[in-house]
């Protein structure tokens, strides 16, 4: 079994979470701004 494959696999993956995870607070955050807006 190749473990620097292995490893550097689950690096693209922690990396890939965290960018995912990123974007998601981004998003809800733009959410909260559009929904304060349409809120007045």
């Amino acid at each position: 079994m190749n473990f620097s494959l292995v490893q550097s696999r689950g690096r693209v993956s922690t990396a890939a979470l965290k960018s995912a995870f990123t974007h998601l607070r981004d998003l809800h955050i733009l959410a909260v701004f559009f929904h304060r807006d349409a809120g007045g």
